[in-house]
């Protein structure tokens, strides 16, 4: 399962698009996998093996604090006793940077930068801007909160900070309580039922609608031809709602049996929903979560066709008894 997620070929094909995302989609995964065993084997190489795996996702993809506190709490909630919950904690937050702040000393030391890395970086408050628009609804804002940063405030953290605060009371004020919530609103509903990464606009063609800077064998199949891209374009679109009517008909019935067997996943899914809702966002970003989607899916299914098999059979022997 572990070999398939690292060499998932729509990511492949796709790569254009979701960046780095294939490579710490594995790591968080095989993470994932060890927070797991940990639980079930309450040892402590497998707290190891998961930090160091979280460290190289979120090295790569720096969203690793998601899954970090989304393992801390299904931890907990496995009522491991406190001294397993504290070895693992630690553990993960002295691991978690450190491939960050290796790669910051290394590149300091050899004069390839003269300050630490992320000191000049943008501030989170621009990406919490570009999440707030009426019409855009979280999406890219056409550069507007890169020029404020880069031009208007010529690059200073704390300068840009102070515009960005403004700019967002400014936003709350003019769309008002209602508003606001019917943005963000939108906002998910469009991330979460998007299911496509754009694959539309970016993975279809070299030509415009499209994101292939040269021309490969899928890519001139799809070339000016929007009905073949369409037809694909629904089947995901489909494929996608029904993952998430059926996962959430499988939780429903978890719920009501007191049974949370796939309980980190659906932490890990909350996770993203919440932090997305104050981030940026695009199709791609939520790439990390399809793995347990999957997962989730698959179990669902099995529980779904389950309970409908039982129901048949009391039917049947109802009839015949």
């Amino acid at each position: 399962m572990l070999i398939i997620a690292s060499f998932f070929p729509p990511a492949i094909c796709m790569n254009n698009l979701v960046y780095n995302d294939i490579v710490s989609c594995f790591f968080f995964l095989v993470s994932v996998y060890f927070a797991i065993k940990y639980v079930k084997k309450h040892t402590i190489k497998y707290a190891l093996l998961s930090s160091i795996c979280l460290s190289i996702g979120n090295f790569l993809r720096s969203v690793g604090i998601i899954f970090l506190l989304a393992i801390i709490i299904y931890i907990i909630i496995s009522r491991l006793n406190l001294r397993k919950i504290i070895h693992f904690i630690l553990l993960a937050v002295v691991i978690i940077n450190i491939p960050f702040n290796a790669t910051s000393f290394i590149l300091q030391k050899k004069g390839v930068i003269k300050e630490p890395l992320g000191i000049s970086s943008a501030p989170a408050l621009m990406w919490v801007n570009m999440s707030i628009g009426k019409d855009t609804f979280g999406y890219w804002d056409g550069g507007e909160s890169y020029k404020i940063y880069l031009s208007d405030c010529k690059g200073n953290k704390e300068a840009s900070e102070k515009v960005f605060k403004e700019k967002i009371k400014q936003k709350v004020k003019e769309m008002g309580i209602l508003g606001f919530t019917e943005m963000y609103f939108k906002k998910s509903l469009w991330l979460w039922t998007e299911g496509t990464y754009q694959c539309l606009y970016y993975g279809m063609s070299h030509t415009q609608p499209g994101g292939y800077s040269y021309e490969i064998p899928v890519s001139k199949f799809f070339v000016e031809n929007l009905k073949r891209r369409e037809y694909i374009n629904w089947i995901l679109y489909a494929t996608n709602y029904l993952i998430n009517i059926v996962i959430l008909i499988a939780l429903i019935m978890s719920i009501r049996k007191n049974k949370y067997k796939f309980s980190l996943f659906v932490i890990i899914i909350l996770g993203f929903i919440g932090f997305y809702l104050l981030w940026e966002t695009k199709p791609r970003y939520i790439y990390l979560c399809y793995p347990y989607l999957i997962l989730l899916s698959y179990a669902s299914l099995r529980k779904v066709f389950s309970c409908f098999e039982s129901i048949v059979k009391n039917k049947f022997s109802e009839k015949f008894n």
